[in-house]
């Protein structure tokens, strides 16, 4: 559909994959200008009232309910809403592969974009993506104090960081404006508060291509280069005006690692009864652990030096995988206690790649790909909808510990001790990794074949 020139084209990139800063220089880019907006003239003064000989009581409004604070709970809730709906929308297509996503990460894409939505829009963002639980603004500071927390825990440990046991997460925000588009100066002033978001500016209108490669650069150096081409080739033209990237990159190293020496080829059971050999480790260690009491089993691997754990959750054996939920918390009945568990787990490595417009939509938030939608708190004007959602992935769980990260990326467009208990995930399970003190979910998927790459 053609919406005309009088739109702008916006792109979005969220990555929830972010590295630490590699040792390659990032190409240099000019100084972001802003243009300040004239001064709002005052409203003129209200005609004098009628007189009456009645006395007239002012309307008394009724009281709005206060704002409900947007605490750890109301955080993890948030997340955990975001998990699950993604999830699900993706199994339904892929029901039998394997599903990665970061909740956290999509979190700040929408929360990057949110904190320039207005109106309905903003109020859709809100209700359907947050839940309820969390204002944008609310997200944000909490976003912003929970990963402050995590970085304060691994500041000092070295990337990369498993020969030493280290653990490091680290996230960067960016916003990315054409060099002739005028960014508001409090959206600008506002996700630098908030998400420490830098503004920076490259050619889109003269060579989107560079602008396109220097984006992605920037997203590699901040994912240890697991993340490559968030944009794809034809993501940003010359129509493209300004681009939101998040990244966020996780290396955890076991509190309690695998023996090598123990890992060995073990049978692992498809869903449709094909079974292959698989490297698998094995360990006996206490750990918490619960087994509900409908057979489901699960696991938490805590890493070393910081608060995330891997929490595992394996289906009981009558259950089909399709028809498993991905699951980012214990459940009903499901109070972990620490005991001895003999775990066998397959090692496993996979990327994913999804286009998230549709299971977004599906979620309710169609209105932010409508042409109603309202992102003026950007650039002062109407001038972008969300085009496509682009978000990728990457898990590597091997015996020393864990590496993963995620990239999201929103193209907007012109509107237009006991005997140890037994766990052998030798099927398909659940995996995520969350915060132990928050419950926030960093990362949730399915594994349904650990042979996948």
């Amino acid at each position: 559909m053609n919406f005309g020139d009088r739109r702008i084209r916006l792109t979005l990139a969220i990555l929830p994959l972010v590295a630490c800063a590699s040792d390659k220089k990032r190409p240099a880019l000019p100084e972001v200008q802003y243009e300040l907006d004239s001064p709002v003239a005052s409203a003129a003064p209200s005609a004098a009232p009628v007189a009456s000989s009645a006395p007239v009581l002012p309307a008394q409004p009724p009281a709005a309910p206060p704002p409900k604070e947007c605490d750890d709970v109301a955080m993890a809730e948030t997340l955990g809403h975001l998990g699950n709906n993604l999830g699900d929308e993706l199994v339904k297509s892929n029901y039998n592969g394997n599903v990665l996503v970061s909740p956290v990460s999509v979190a700040y894409a929408l929360d990057l974009a949110g904190l320039g939505a207005k109106g309905d829009t903003l109020a859709t963002l809100e209700r359907v993506a947050f839940a309820e639980n969390c204002g944008v603004v609310q997200l944000a500071k909490r976003l912003a104090d929970f990963q402050h927390a995590l970085l304060t825990t691994t500041a000092d440990k070295a990337l990369p960081g498993f020969a030493g046991g280290n653990s490091v997460f680290q996230v960067a925000n960016g916003v990315w404006g054409d060099r002739g588009v005028t960014i508001q100066p409090e959206y600008g002033s506002l996700v630098k508060e908030l998400l420490s978001a830098e503004v920076m500016r490259v050619p889109f209108a003269q060579t989107p291509e560079d602008a396109r490669r220097t984006i992605n650069s920037w997203v590699g150096d901040h994912t240890q280069q697991k993340i490559l081409e968030l944009l794809p080739s034809g993501a940003v033209n010359k129509s493209t005006k300004l681009v939101l990237t998040n990244a966020l990159y996780f290396k955890g190293a076991w509190e309690h690692p695998f023996s090598a020496g123990q890992t060995s080829i073990q049978p692992f059971f498809f869903s449709d009864g094909r079974k292959v050999g698989v490297s698998t480790m094995t360990e006996t260690e206490t750990v918490l652990y619960v087994e509900k009491p409908d057979g489901q089993q699960v696991v938490e691997l805590p890493y070393k030096g910081i608060s995330l754990v891997m929490r595992i959750h394996l289906p009981p054996k009558d259950v089909p995988f399709a028809d498993f939920k991905t699951a980012t918390d214990v459940g009903p009945s499901g109070t972990l206690e620490h005991v001895a568990v003999k775990l066998s787990l397959p090692k496993f490595k996979f990327g994913q790649r999804y286009a998230l417009s549709g299971p977004l939509k599906t979620m309710g938030l169609a209105a932010l790909f409508s042409e109603g939608a309202d992102f003026s708190g950007i650039t002062g004007g109407k001038d972008f909808v969300i085009g496509e959602v682009f978000h990728g992935t990457f898990i590597d769980v091997d015996e020393r510990g864990t590496e993963a990260g995620a990239a999201t990326g929103v193209v907007m467009r012109a509107t237009a001790a006991v005997r140890p208990k037994e766990m052998k995930v030798n099927r398909p399970f659940v995996v995520s990794i969350v915060d132990r003190k928050t419950s926030a979910v960093i990362f949730t998927g399915r594994v349904a074949d650990p042979t996948k790459r």
